[in-house]
């Protein structure tokens, strides 16, 4: 019983709430939820929430909002989240999320992201995030000619877009 109370210890997963017990030599959890603020996640949440982050998704990306706002919510993050296509009225730091583009069109969400990143006011050294779905990979699509097209787009980004080294869905 001390070794599975030590694995669940709060300094191995933060601030839990809950029980965990044996019953009949098995051991039995209930209602074990886990503090998104435990170890030391505030002080990450707090330097995300210090920059500006600009987030082109479609479909599934709308769920990684939600899991954002919850934790914003729940850990009082201080996240500044805004959802436009025009960042012309950040003030300061912010977590900007658009719905760039369309499904299974690619080419629609890398113009998306550029139009966005065009329209800041000035460059702020921003991370940025594009969020490819499923759907823009499958089907009748060459991975080569998506691959050519994102290089073509981070090569606009970093020659004549100053910000920070983007990252979007990995390619495999």
């Amino acid at each position: 019983m001390q070794a599975l109370e030590d694995e669940i210890s709060e300094e191995n997963f933060g601030s839990l709430s809950g029980i965990a017990r044996f019953v009949g030599g098995r051991s039995c959890f209930a209602q074990v939820t886990m503090s998104p603020m435990a170890t030391g996640a505030a002080v990450r949440w707090g330097a995300v929430a210090g920059r500006t982050i600009y987030f082109g998704h479609q479909s599934v990306g709308r769920d990684l909002i939600a899991g954002i706002k919850r934790l914003n919510h729940d850990g009082a993050i201080g996240l500044s989240l805004i959802q436009t296509e025009d960042p012309t009225s950040l003030t300061g730091p912010a977590f900007v999320h658009f719905l760039a583009g369309s499904n299974r069109d690619y080419a629609s969400k890398n113009a998306a992201l550029l139009r966005l990143l065009k329209t800041r006011k000035q460059a702020d050294e921003a991370i940025v995030l594009l969020k490819y779905c499923y759907v823009d990979i499958g089907g009748d699509l060459d991975p080569d000619t998506l691959f050519s097209a994102y290089c073509e787009m981070m090569e606009t980004i970093q020659s004549s877009i100053p910000t920070s080294p983007s990252c979007t869905r990995p390619f495999l």
